[in-house]
């Protein structure tokens, strides 16, 4: 059998070599094609947005996708890209694969449209899971073998923070990322059984089941040669990379240029290579994958031995302006070194709740706490109660504060002022705390730090709205205040009704024109405030917050872009990182890029 094994092992090889670049220009074209498919999507998702007479659709406007024709239609246009990036990057991937290992000669259109044609397959219900699973499910494992238009996808962290916090939540948490771990490798093999075997879903995914747990030392092997081949190539990357960077940092005969621009040059390097490698992976895998699926159904399967095409001298010439693009991009750096490597951090930090974690929530000690932090601001969640006050609380009752299940609207402010807060902050005071009135806090604020005034709760209407507009009028603090909720409505009327207030809309996904709403900044999860959205919006003369980033590693990412502020917890960690940005030298500016890009 051992000339079976040699021959397969050639096949394989002559399969990579040659396979990899008819799959890359295959890669190339669906990529195209998806995104004239989405374009024409999001054309029509903007005419739709337009009749509507919305300029986007945001984190509050769930009630309206359920209750219009236009929501639904938009929720469909949605599905149906989905769908589509499902078929041109799994599906004809796999079909591409079975046509260079079996030597098939089909034509791109051909399997284009075999591979659409498996989309019947999912209308059942276990079919919508699989999409889902693809889709959202798969990215929150770190699983990179979905659709590339959903490989990002991630919980916020302003819930994933409340999630590990609780020890319950996050047992409950790490059992369902195994489960649905576990799930994706058993039922790995099932797109293979539905595109290659015709199998409906449901037995696509017994039959990827069997197959798994049959041979998984099999699989084991396959797996673990990926890996090793993988690591030991990234990793003497990453060592040689290491070793320049350490040699030219200390090199004082070297002149400064020369000196940055050997920085540059062998990060970008490493970053080219690693980019080209998320390229190759799925190549790779879906070749492995494939080969593996047909020895399975198909044991003692002699695959057709790839003819050697001849030499593809063009295959230079990308090299070749792709290195003459790299060096040129690393001498304009190595020149405008302060510009492309900015040495101090020009983002704001927000302390979330008063100082964050570093005192007690919303209260008049977490304003002192932030102001001598020398926070640029802090944002409060205001509520009214039963006599028509406004006091700061975050949550529905003060049950998780004060042990009091009663909310701000069921109580007087009187009864209120007799709740403490228990102080668990990291800052010195430890001293249990009344509930502040806003009055208070601004009147502790003024002149010392700005404040973020959420309108919050059940409460938040247009009378709140009104109402805390002319308390802070009244304190003249309209320039050193910002007044945000999550309901966009209530922010359109405010701006509306007094342009001379700071407006700002906190909202943790979206679809559509952002930098179109009616305020004067956008307050977004960190998924939603991605570069082309913070340009989009500056342009229009907004500004952009982001919330709530708690991570160092993430800390020091949004520290470094071009957003305007950053909502954080840790306040103490927000300020720590700006310092270590602020005193970075150039090895350690020039790392950070390389830390941006992973």
């Amino acid at each position: 059998m051992w000339w079976k094994k040699k021959q397969n092992n050639k096949v394989t090889l002559l399969a990579y070599r040659e396979g990899i670049w008819e799959l890359l220009i295959y890669q190339f074209v669906t990529k195209l094609l998806l995104a004239v498919c989405v374009w024409g999507m999001k054309q029509l998702a903007g005419l739709l947005l337009w009749r509507a007479g919305r300029p986007a659709i945001t984190s509050g406007d769930i009630p309206y996708l359920f209750r219009s024709w236009e929501g639904w239609t938009l929720a469909a246009i949605g599905i149906v890209v989905l769908i589509l990036y499902i078929s041109f990057e799994i599906h004809i991937m796999i079909l591409m694969s079975d046509n260079i290992l079996n030597q098939r000669k089909k034509k791109f259109l051909g399997m284009a449209w075999e591979a659409l044609s498996k989309l019947r397959y999912y209308l059942h219900p276990m079919g919508v899971l699989v999409i889902l699973y693809v889709s959202f499910l798969g990215p929150l494992v770190g699983s990179k073998l979905g659709i590339s238009l959903t490989s990002t996808f991630k919980i916020p962290d302003f819930i994933l923070s409340f999630i590990l916090s609780k020890m319950w939540l996050k047992l409950l948490y790490y059992g369902l990322l195994a489960v649905l771990f576990c799930g994706g490798i058993l039922y790995i093999f099932t797109f293979h059984f539905m595109v290659l075997g015709n199998r409906r879903v449901t037995l696509a995914m017994k039959e990827s089941r069997r197959f798994v747990l049959k041979e998984k030392g099999k699989l084991l092997k396959a797996a673990g040669k990926l890996i090793v081949t993988g690591t030991l190539w990234l990793g003497a990357g990453f060592v040689i990379v290491f070793l320049i960077l350490l040699e030219v940092a200390g090199s004082e005969q070297m002149e400064l240029f020369w000196r940055r621009f050997v920085m540059i040059e062998s990060v970008a390097g490493l970053g080219a290579v690693l980019a080209l490698a998320g390229i190759l992976f799925p190549i790779v895998f879906f070749l492995t994958m494939t080969m593996l699926y047909q020895e399975h159904v198909s044991p003692g399967t002699a695959f057709q031995v790839p003819e050697k095409k001849k030499k593809r001298k063009w295959i230079l010439i990308p090299i070749v302006v792709g290195a003459a693009g790299i060096t040129a991009m690393s001498v304009l750096s190595a020149v405008f070194f302060d510009e492309f490597f900015p040495k101090s951090s020009t983002v704001e930090l927000i302390g979330h709740r008063g100082a964050g974690t570093y005192s007690s929530e919303n209260t008049v000690e977490s304003i002192e706490a932030a102001a001598q932090l020398k926070l640029f601001a802090t944002e409060i969640d205001v509520q009214r109660t039963k006599d028509g006050q406004y006091i700061l609380n975050h949550d529905n009752d003060f049950m998780r504060l004060c042990q009091d299940d009663r909310t701000p609207q069921e109580m007087t402010l009187e009864e209120i002022k007799e709740l403490r807060i228990r102080n668990t902050g990291k800052g010195k005071n430890k001293e249990p705390q009344e509930v502040a009135t806003l009055e208070e806090v601004l009147d502790a604020a003024k002149g010392k730090i700005r404040l973020y005034i959420e309108l919050k709760g059940k409460t938040a209407d247009k009378r709140m709205a009104e109402e805390v507009y002319q308390l802070v009028k009244e304190k003249e603090m309209l320039s050193q205040c910002t007044f945000i909720c999550l309901n966009y409505p209530l922010i359109n009327y405010l701006e509306s009704r007094h342009p001379d207030a700071d407006t700002g809309y906190l909202c943790f996904y979206s679809f559509g024109d952002l930098e179109e709403m009616n305020c004067d900044r956008l307050l977004l999860e960190m998924e939603t405030a991605t570069e082309s959205n913070v340009e989009k919006i500056h342009e229009a003369g907004k500004k952009v917050d982001v919330w709530t980033i708690n991570s160092g590693e993430k800390l020091q990412q949004y520290l470094l872009r071009s957003v305007d502020g950053i909502i954080t917890d840790e306040v103490k960690e927000g300020v720590n990182t700006r310092k270590f940005l602020n005193e970075r030298e150039d090895l350690g500016r020039v790392l950070g890029m390389l830390a941006e890009w992973f």
